[in-house]
């Protein structure tokens, strides 16, 4: 009895519209994704590699339009990943941690104010800020790194290069997080515009300049930062933030500002810290620059 033969058009199933290599193209690529997984949760993970890394395997997944990148954008990836730090610090947590221990600093220090002045509601001039605000304090991101900005009022006396006493322990919190850091630290002095000619100083130059040495002595003194990460400057009434129109402009523009470079500022001021003597400088005598102005 002969075998009946079916026809292979009958053999089809009629649900299955996919081609054959489908299924093995399909389980390619999971296996390509799980490779790769599996490289970036064994590396440090760099910001920008990543977002390219990602953004290509997007490409390579499906399909990308017509003048897109393979840069994923910053609200696409960023956020949802955790970012292990390398070499360089993460500015975010580093703005993170600044606000943080000093907002808990100023807290404990308003608290003992008002335990010392034992519940009474007159307030003093001496009395702590509570805030980063009320203290003038804001921490930011710059193109050239993580900017400390410290506004005049609370850390100086007006037409003085004395840090006052009371802001101790926020540059001590200060000093004890840049400690953990070996990026150059720039401690820049700015004024307003109001001229200003005292005993101790003939212009906002000197005034800026020796607020910001000030800072600078007393993070790697007190502080113990490194005093090879530190450089101090002084621009005068020639940086300001805000017009000085009007006397609160003015207090904003009177400041500190401790930079943390991160980047190429960074590498390129590291790289003269450790750079030789020029020929002949241990030769001679250091110049005397009293006796230099004298000479003019």
């Amino acid at each position: 009895m002969s075998e009946q033969r079916i026809p292979k058009s009958k053999l089809k199933d009629p649900n299955n519209t996919a081609p054959n290599w489908m299924t093995t193209f399909s389980d390619l690529m999971s296996l390509l994704l799980t490779f790769f997984v599996l490289l970036l949760s064994m590396a440090s993970l760099d910001q920008q590699r990543v977002k390219e890394a990602l953004g290509s395997l997007r490409g390579a997944l499906g399909v990308l339009e017509q003048g897109t990148k393979t840069e994923e954008g910053k609200k696409e990836i960023l956020p949802s990943l955790e970012f292990i730090e390398t070499d360089e610090p993460s500015a975010r947590s580093l703005v993170h941690r600044l606000n943080t221990v000093m907002g808990k600093k100023l807290e404990e220090m308003s608290e003992g104010t008002e335990t010392a002045r034992g519940g009474e509601g007159s307030e003093t001039e001496s009395e702590a800020p509570g805030t980063l605000e009320e203290a003038g304090i804001k921490v930011g991101r710059e193109e050239r790194g993580v900017v400390i900005r410290l506004e005049e009022s609370f850390f100086f006396d007006s037409g003085s290069a004395d840090v006052k006493e009371k802001s101790y322990p926020i540059l001590d919190e200060i000093a004890k997080v840049l400690k953990d850091y070996d990026n150059t630290i720039m401690v820049e002095g700015h004024t307003d515009n109001v001229p200003i000619r005292s005993r101790y100083f003939s212009s906002n130059w000197e005034l800026s300049t020796a607020r910001a040495l000030s800072v600078l002595k007393f993070m790697s003194k007190r502080g113990q930062v490194d005093p090879q990460l530190l450089c101090a400057v002084g621009y005068g009434e020639y940086r300001p933030i805000l017009p000085n129109d009007s006397p609160e402009n003015k207090k904003k523009n009177r400041r500190v500002e401790i930079v943390v470079l991160t980047g190429r500022d960074n590498e390129t001021r590291s790289g003269t810290q450790n750079a030789p003597p020029s020929a002949g400088a241990e030769d001679g005598p250091i110049p005397d620059f009293e006796e230099f102005l004298k000479e003019e």
